[in-house]
């Protein structure tokens, strides 16, 4: 069976645009670039219909500017985001600062193995949540979940 972890924070009390949150993420070692350097993203006029887009030549103003748009729009943000230096990566959605849901689903770090392997929340907790916490971000909220299904 396969396992989904996430985590939901509240950064609303930092900011209420998206872009500052996932910037502070970029400064703090998460890049929406992937080793190929495109982005994956979802589209301004997506409506909910989640058809995630790979974009190989915007720039990092363009997908910042495309975040804000989303957020003008009152549209979904999603964007997926790589650790640095390594294959570890998490898909962001959002609508406002106060639920940003975050998918522990790209080579998901874990602890244990086979039947008994869970993410290791210890791992992305201290590179997400204490990092923002660390560079200025109050983080009001914290959630994890984990479930298999």
């Amino acid at each position: 069976m396969a396992k989904e972890a996430s985590i939901e924070i509240n950064c609303q009390r930092y900011s209420d645009r998206i872009s500052e949150v996932i910037e502070l993420l970029d400064i703090v070692g998460w890049s929406f670039f992937d080793e190929d350097e495109n982005v994956e993203y979802l589209p301004l006029g997506d409506r909910g219909d989640y058809n995630w887009q790979m974009g190989e030549t915007l720039t990092e103003g363009e997908v910042y500017s495309l975040i804000g748009r989303k957020q003008e729009h009152g549209e979904m943000v999603g964007v997926v985001m790589y650790y640095h230096d390594t294959d570890i990566g998490i898909t962001l959605l959002a609508e406002s600062t106060a639920s940003i849901m975050i998918m522990l689903n790209i080579n998901r770090k874990t602890v244990g193995e086979d039947f008994y392997e869970i993410t290791d929340i210890g791992w992305y907790t201290e590179h997400i949540v204490h990092k923002l916490i660390r560079n200025g971000c109050p983080v009001d909220f914290f959630q994890y979940e984990e479930i298999e299904g």
